[in-house]
This record gives structure tokens, C-alpha cells and sequence, in this order.
């Protein structure tokens, strides 16, 4: 498949701009675009949100229109069509976040030479074109910290509800497990339990809400609600069981009074600097750079946090600890299994069960 044709394109743009949602400016422009899956939303408290805040700020500081677009399906024919529109309204970059493009991203960037891509989170995709980068987030970083926090905060029956068996979530897993076992070894904490599961969703539903409302009947103190859209059903069955979360990606501290803090995924960060780099023409195409702590692109939310003992002040001395090589955070590579992370520690400090 190629880019479509000037009389293909015409068509396109009439019906993708029946079908497709999306926001453009006064002189129906948008050179910095963002595309998004079929579904996708800007306020999605997740990828599509903190991609799109990097680009406004960008914008607001430069002058760059800008605006969203959605296909009318996740296919190829769909992205190609939405993604002529953008080029059509003037695109000159366009950012697109989440594992959905993986299949198609190869071939259609290839397709547009003139345009730039600033992407976050593809993952599995080794053969950029040249007018290309891809920002990997370590998860497990920022995950390692809220597990640190879980145990300073007392909590020692934890679980952690991941979402779908990609690297992105498998390190967001294994990251909250290393914390927690860490932090009971460095303060000596005995009786700690914890729970894994995989939602296999990133979508609300009563069967989630009813599995970690099983967990807290059963004595689950805190869920790690690491699974994107799907987080707000264990927001749900935690506030029905007065249980505790923590969330994912953005500040979720909003969505619930249960949720003691988010980790974070700073796409807004990342993005906004690929966009100054482009724009001061040092943006290295091609390009897949793994960003965490030490980049700014990875954290752990606490303006909004609703923390008792954990403090600043530790969470600082653990980031420079880590940073200086006091100790390890290893990524999905140890194992498929989150048996192989637990496995993986030579001191176990807590008890863990995963459920498959």
C-alpha cells in the first residue's frame, strides 16, 4: 500500500472529515498533529492526554497550529486516509502514542518523507525511517518508586492490576514488585503480601470492578491500577470497599479520594522536547531512546498525593540512590512470567501470587 492518490485523497478528506473527530484552527490548519486510534481521546488520562499537552504547549509557546484527529477504524486504509487529511491541513509533524500503531508504522511513515514523527511508547518496532523517533518510557522506574512509597505508607496486603501482556505493562508490573520488595528489605518490614493480575483490557468493565472488589473483601489494602482506561473500575471497588489505588500514566488523583498517587508517564515532556528539537532542526530521526528518571519522562505523581509518611525528602534520596547505581531496576527482559521477576530476587521479601 502507498499513500493514497490526489483523487483518492479528495474523497478521503471529505469522508474522513465526516467520520473522524477532530479539532483544527480558526484558518483550518493544524501543523503539529496528533492521531489517535479510532477510540482515542485527548482527555484520556493516559497517552493521547499527555502527547496532546506536550503539543499545546509547544504551541501556545511558538505560534504552531495545531489539532487532533481520530481514523474511522484501527486499520491501515483508516490511518492512511486521516493521516493524508493532517498533511492535507498543513501537518508538518505528527505525534502518535500506544502500541496500536505498531503494524503500520514502518510502512505508512515511510510514506510521508516530508512530514516528521514524534512518537511515544511503539514498542516492538526496530527500523524507524529517517523521519522518525520513538520515546520508550521505563515504566518500571517510576512503578519501583510507588511500590517503595505502598511500603513506607504501611500497606503490606498490595496488589497490582496490570493491563494487557506487552512490554509497557509487564514493566509497570515488575516495577511495583521490585519497590515493594526493596523497600520491605530496607526497612526491615516482615508480612508483606501481593497480588498479580492481568485485566487483558484497558476498558471498564463489571467483571474488573468485581475481581478487585473480591481482592479488597479478601483483605487487599492498596491495588496498583496500572491498566489504563480500565483503571476506574478498581477506582470504583475500591470506594465501595473504603480500599486504596494508585494510578497510572497522569495524575489520577481526580477520578477518586482512593487514590494515594500515579505514576507517571511524562509524554507531555517528551513530546514537547521533540518538537523544540525538531523545531531547532537537532531532532535525530530514526531514532529509539529509552527515557526514565534521569530524562524527566518517568515519576511519581506527589503535588496531589495523599500520603501520611512518605515525603518528598525520601522520594528524592531513593531517585539519587538509584541514580548514583546503589541498586538495580530491570525491565520485562528477566521473563515472560511474573513468576520469573519474583524468581528473579535473590532476598524475597514479601509473598506473591500471581493469578493468571
Amino acid at each position: 500500500m502507498k499513500k493514497l492518490t490526489m483523487a483518492a485523497i479528495a474523497c478521503g478528506i471529505l469522508a474522513a472529515a465526516a467520520a473522524s473527530s477532530m479539532v483544527l484552527a480558526a484558518d483550518n490548519t493544524a501543523e503539529i498533529a496528533l492521531v489517535m486510534t479510532a477510540e482515542g481521546t485527548v482527555d484520556d488520562r493516559g497517552f493521547f492526554e499527555g502527547t496532546y499537552n506536550g503539543i499545546k504547549k509547544f504551541c501556545e509557546e511558538t505560534g504552531h497550529t495545531y489539532g487532533y484527529y481520530n481514523p474511522t477504524e484501527n486499520s491501515m486504509d483508516a490511518v492512511y486516509e486521516v493521516m493524508d487529511l493532517a498533511v492535507q491541513n498543513g501537518a508538518q509533524v505528527i505525534c502518535v502514542a500506544g502500541t496500536d500503531f505498531r503494524e503500520f508504522a514502518v510502512e505508512v511513515f515511510s510514506s510521508y518523507p516530508e512530514v516528521t514523527f514524534i512518537c511515544n511508547e511503539l514498542h516492538g518496532v526496530t527500523d524507524f525511517p529517517e523521519n522518525t523517533v520513538d520515546y520508550i518510557y521505563k515504566a518500571q522506574e517510576a512503578t519501583f518508586l510507588a511500590g517503595v512509597a505502598a511500603v513506607y505508607e504501611g500497606y503490606k496486603n498490595l496488589g497490582v492490576m496490570c493491563g494487557m501482556q506487552i512490554p509497557p505493562n509487564l514493566n509497570g508490573g515488575y516495577g511495583f514488585m521490585q519497590g515493594i520488595n526493596w523497600a520491605a528489605g530496607e526497612l526491615g518490614v516482615e508480612g508483606i503480601d501481593l497480588k498479580y493480575w492481568y485485566t487483558n483490557s484497558f476498558v471498564p468493565s463489571a467483571d474488573i470492578q468485581s475481581y478487585a472488589a473480591s481482592w479488597y473483601e479478601s483483605g487487599t489494602e492498596l491495588i496498583g491500577a496500572f491498566c489504563g482506561g480500565a483503571a476506574p473500575s478498581i477506582y470504583a471497588a475500591a470506594e465501595a470497599a473504603d480500599g486504596k489505588a494508585m494510578g497510572c500514566d497522569v495524575d489520577q488523583s481526580g477520578l477518586s479520594e482512593t487514590i494515594v498517587t500515579s505514576f507517571l508517564k511524562n509524554c507531555n515532556v517528551m513530546t514537547y522536547g521533540g518538537l523544540v528539537a525538531w523545531e531547532n532542526g537537532t531532532l535525530e530521526g530514526g531514532s529509539i531512546t529509552n527515557v526514565g528518571l534521569k530524562e524527566g519522562a518517568v515519576g511519581l505523581e506527589m503535588e496531589n498525593a495523599r500520603f501520611t509518611t512518605f515525603t518528598q525528602e525520601i522520594l528524592d534520596d531513593v531517585t539519587e540512590r538509584y541514580l548514583n547505581g546503589e541498586f538495580e531496576i530491570i525491565d520485562y527482559t528477566v521473563g515472560e512470567s511474573p513468576n520469573d521477576m519474583y524468581d528473579y530476587f535473590e532476598e524475597k521479601n514479601m509473598t506473591f501470587t500471581y493469578y493468571e
